[in-house]
């Protein structure tokens, strides 16, 4: 009897972790690339009904969207007086005007006037550091891509830097003023080669 009546004294049910919650935050591009903290106000309905959750979650750098960041104990209570639940909260990094991320690689447009494109030279591009110039040859066109070597996003946990790679937009220019007008008629006359010679005819 003593055997049977420990058994099931040795059965008694073990308090229970409560449950997981999961919530999401919205991030700009810039602060999934150099971190951030963001306090956070929410209500999480528990096995003791309503509990308010007031937390600072920090955002390490170089974090991906979609990425999940658990805080350990900040979930939903337990009604058999285990621990607290884990906070899973889900990163949503919301996308860039000008500026898209692979890695530690770093991409972006960059638009050149006619002149730039015709012509060549320098123009000035922005990198996480500041601008830099890039040289750019005389006759580039819409969609050429140029690198910066080690220009890009810093792991400073590993030291190692990604690159920038740049897509060329050439602008072409609107509401010509006459004389403008005059010069590109001008320059079509000069300039007779067929740009399109190298499409087919048909299917």
């Amino acid at each position: 009897f003593g055997n049977l009546f420990g058994g099931f004294r040795g059965n008694k049910r073990q308090p229970q972790k409560g449950g997981d919650v999961e919530q999401s935050v919205d991030i700009s591009f810039a602060e999934s690339v150099k971190g951030t903290q963001r306090p956070l106000k929410f209500t999480i309905r528990g096995e003791r009904g309503d509990e308010p959750r007031d937390v600072t979650v920090k955002i390490p750098a170089l974090i991906n969207d979609g990425a999940t960041i658990k805080i350990t104990g900040r979930g939903a209570s337990s009604s058999s007086g285990g621990p607290n639940g884990d906070l899973l909260l889900k990163v949503r990094v919301r996308p860039d005007a000008f500026w898209q991320r692979d890695g530690l690689t770093l991409k972006i447009e960059v638009p050149v006037s006619f002149a730039e494109a015709a012509l060549g030279g320098q123009v000035k591009v922005p990198t996480p550091s500041g601008e830099v110039g890039l040289k750019i040859p005389a006759g580039t066109q819409s969609g050429a891509l140029f690198k910066l070597s080690g220009r890009g996003l810093k792991n400073e946990k590993t030291g190692e830097s990604g690159d920038i790679r740049i897509s060329v937009k050439v602008a072409v220019p609107k509401n010509l003023t006459p004389r403008e007008e005059e010069l590109v008629k001008e320059l079509a006359t000069l300039r007779t080669e067929d740009v399109r010679s190298g499409l087919p005819k048909s299917l």
